[in-house]
């Protein structure tokens, strides 16, 4: 069967897996590819941490999708998003049904999104770090928060709520904010306020497991614990949240003063799965075939976070949520779209692991793949090195290695701005809990504390 120049394949969703499944089927120039998403740019969000701790700018992390497939004719590239899937007459609604297209294939890999296992009430106060909107909100929330500090410190009002940062979750994510967050206080903060002393921000890291990095050997588990704690992070394992309000947090053990909590103990399906298909699990992600293939469906295929691959004996619980994961995925389900069109037979989808790694700090991680396992700064080394190659454009790899290097020698991260998304207000309100009913102007009468060094 030849391949017919009529092929119009549609990719929802510009991550990992369909950049890679565009990148593939472009090379076909008898099929036409439209790749849309509702942002204009390729989120890199294994970094993501470091913009919400002011390590990294938004733009460093990012970029522009055009420019990837400006030398690929037959690929076209919107900015939309998905709103409805006609099925029977192969049509995409996009934008509220404002426009559409017609498709033969779609390959769907929009990802997935923060889960508060039915508590999402805890949203407004815990944000989860799944976008550029969510990392530049905790980042503005958190400097916000030492800023306020800084000026009712000078007064007699508890700062307790507003000099600490607690993150739920002691995952990859939970367990890299932590000590971001730790660095940040004690060693890039600590000469630029004067009401407070902000190596004694608070920084929290709570797991409900008994362990951090779960699915880690534990020496590598141990070895985090260890190194956060010397890195000034108070550690509590096997403490499940109860509540999660503006004043703090609610743990079966303890309640911890905060108006910074971060949630990264958890993802689910993006919604978007109910509206494609009732083959969902109980976290709402698609069930996909071995071929990933949407099960039921001929024509549509999903990879990610969005789906659960359970045909691998080794991830009973579906997929790890990594990069590699998702790009693997996305080149499999490209090249089963071509073997379609030219009548071959279909192969199964097989997972190769490269490893996982987490940051602790910034001169040290843990590594494993396979049999090996690193600890330490030869792992951190190795962390830096993925991580860069993984940038999709060559300037973002320079600017973010220069960054790195001047922020290792130096202890200056520069990108500690309140603006844009998530913009904090000047002041908190006269009823907010860290006020505790104080008065929220600086009188004459203040006396200022003394300058600190």
């Amino acid at each position: 069967m030849e391949t017919s120049k009529d092929t119009h394949v549609l990719i929802v969703g510009a991550g990992f897996a369909g950049m890679k499944a565009a990148q593939v089927l472009s090379r076909n120039k008898s099929v036409r590819v439209t790749l849309v998403d509702k942002n204009n740019y390729h989120l890199f969000q294994p970094l993501l941490y470091q913009v919400a701790s002011t390590g990294l700018n938004p733009s460093e992390i990012s970029s522009a999708v055009r420019s990837t497939f400006r030398n690929r004719s037959n690929v076209t590239v919107l900015r939309a998003e998905l709103s409805g899937l006609d099925k029977e007459k192969k049509v995409a609604s996009f934008n509220g049904d404002k426009f559409s297209l017609e498709y033969d294939y779609v390959v769907l890999c929009v990802g997935g999104k923060t889960c508060y296992f039915g508590n999402d009430q805890w949203e407004k106060v815990a944000p989860g770090l799944k976008s550029l909107k969510d990392a530049v909100n905790i980042r503005n929330r958190l400097l916000g928060s030492l800023e306020e500090a800084e000026r009712l410190g000078r007064l007699e009002v508890d700062l307790d709520q507003l000099t600490s940062v607690v993150v739920i979750g002691g995952g990859p994510t939970g367990v890299e904010l932590a000590g971001a967050f730790a660095e940040l206080r004690s060693k890039v903060l600590a000469r630029d306020y004067r009401a407070f002393d902000p190596k004694k921000v608070k920084v929290t890291l709570i797991e409900g497991g008994p362990a951090l990095l779960g699915g880690y050997d534990k020496k590598s588990s141990d070895y985090t614990k260890k190194r956060l704690e010397k890195l000034g992070v108070t550690v509590h394992l096997g403490e499940a949240v109860i509540d999660i309000k503006p004043d703090g947090v609610t743990t079966k053990e303890r309640f911890i003063p905060s108006t910074n909590v971060i949630w990264a103990a958890g993802v689910e399906g993006h919604p978007l799965a109910r509206m494609v298909t009732d083959k969902i699990d109980n976290r709402g992600r698609i069930l996909v075939t071995p071929e990933l293939r949407v099960e039921g469906e001929s024509d549509l295929f999903a990879c990610g976070d969005m789906t659960y691959f359970g045909h691998d004996e080794r991830y009973p619980r579906g997929l790890p949520g990594v990069a590699p994961a998702a790009t693997q995925q996305g080149e499999r389900a490209a090249k089963n779209i071509l073997a379609l069109l030219q009548g071959k037979e279909l192969k199964k989808f097989e997972y190769f692991d490269k490893g996982k790694m987490a940051t602790i700090g910034r001169s040290a991680a843990v590594a494993e793949a396979g049999p090996m396992k690193m600890r330490g700064f030869t792992a951190w080394c190795a962390w830096l090195f993925i991580h860069l190659i993984y940038l999709m454009e060559f300037q973002d790899r320079v600017i973010v290695f220069l960054r790195w290097v001047w922020s290792y020698l130096t202890w200056q991260w520069g990108v500690r701005l309140i603006f844009g998304a998530g913009e904090v207000p000047m002041s908190v309100p006269d009823d907010h809990p860290a006020v505790k009913n104080k008065p929220a102007d600086l009188s004459a009468e203040a006396e200022p504390q003394e300058s600190k060094p």
